[in-house]
């Protein structure tokens, strides 16, 4: 019997990666993602977001990721669309293919995820709440 990776089996995605930090600059909400992994061009991760989402967060901000302590910006995307604030939620589990190119990359969301109608960031900050 195959197994997909989860509480099923008792395994993790091998590429299970938490936020190190999540912030909110320059009207972006940052996931910080640690830099002791390689991030391949092509390869599939599993990201959580493992800080809370800061209150001072604006609807419909752009969803971005840095590695480490780097300042390049990636977008975060689903069906090349940039996914906003309201579409993320703490302590939820993203599948994500990285696309890599010369000059930039960014992270495509595999999941479904909710619609833009949200009003408030509170319910974003409970477990597995908006996602």
């Amino acid at each position: 019997m195959s197994c997909r990776y989860g509480s099923s089996c008792g395994k993790l995605c091998p590429h299970f990666v938490v936020t190190t930090a999540v912030a909110f600059t320059n009207g972006n909400l940052v996931l910080t993602l640690p830099d002791t992994v390689t991030y391949g061009d092509r390869e599939k991760f599993c990201i959580v977001i493992g800080q809370t989402i800061p209150a001072a967060t604006t609807l419909n901000a752009p969803v971005v990721a840095v590695i480490g302590a780097g300042t390049e910006q990636f977008d975060v995307l689903r069906c090349g669309v940039p996914v906003v604030s309201q579409q993320v939620a703490v302590r939820t589990i993203y599948p994500v293919i990285v696309r890599t190119s010369t000059t930039t990359g960014s992270l495509n969301v595999l999941r479904e995820l909710p619609r833009v109608d949200s009003t408030t960031l509170n319910s974003l900050n409970e477990a597995g709440g908006g996602a």
